[in-house]
């Protein structure tokens, strides 16, 4: 791929990049939430991908995404747009304008099952059990025309957060059951830290 015109990237600090790097590469560093964000991508592809294998759409998806995060667009925005790519190159991204069953579009008035293996499909009254699959067939084209235009509108927490869930569910197959290492590592930098003072005992 460097032969061919790719750009190496090292999103290390200035001053790791100065101490050493490869050859060729760009230092284009990465800080905050953003740099967590880069780690997440790295572990995603680490995990999705085999050793050795090519896939020069996905290195240009990855630099793209990279770009975006630079760039500093909205990062939830980048992430999912990344996600929904990368399933799409693989393979493995559902159809979101379609109910699998019957094939018909998806009405924003119904809701839908989402079954990462089959698909979504219509149900006329999702069980409990089921909420975290169900989405309403509105909240399924906003979270399409989230992951394909830029429009603010689709921009919201909500869809924002509806998007989150979609993919999670999309990635989970692929991915398995263990942790992100990534995603530990945001959590332990982001959680509040809870402080417990000794307890004073009246005794008066």
């Amino acid at each position: 791929l460097i032969r061919n015109g790719a750009v190496l990237i090292d999103v290390r600090t200035p001053a790791e990049f100065n101490s050493g790097h490869a050859k060729g590469s760009t230092n284009i560093p990465f800080h905050g939430e953003r740099l967590f964000s880069v780690l997440y991508l790295n572990e995603v592809l680490y995990r999705l991908l085999q050793p050795g294998q090519c896939h020069p759409e996905i290195y240009r998806l990855y630099q793209s995404t990279l770009i975006s995060l630079l760039n500093h667009s909205i990062i939830e925005c980048s992430l999912r747009r990344f996600e929904y790519e990368l399933l799409l190159e693989l393979g493995y991204c559902p159809d979101l304008s379609v109910d699998s069953g019957s094939g018909e579009p998806i009405d924003a008035h119904h809701d839908y099952l989402f079954d990462p293996a089959s698909g979504l499909t219509r149900c006329k009254e999702c069980a409990e059990s089921t909420q975290a699959s169900s989405f309403s067939g509105q909240q399924l084209l906003d979270i399409k025309s989230m992951l394909i235009s830029d429009q603010p509108q689709y921009q919201s927490k909500q869809i924002l957060a509806d998007t989150k869930r979609f993919m999670r569910q999309a990635l989970r197959p692929l991915l398995g059951n263990k942790p992100l290492n990534s995603r530990q590592l945001f959590l332990s930098a982001y959680s509040p830290t809870v402080i417990r003072l000794p307890q004073v005992l009246d005794n008066g």
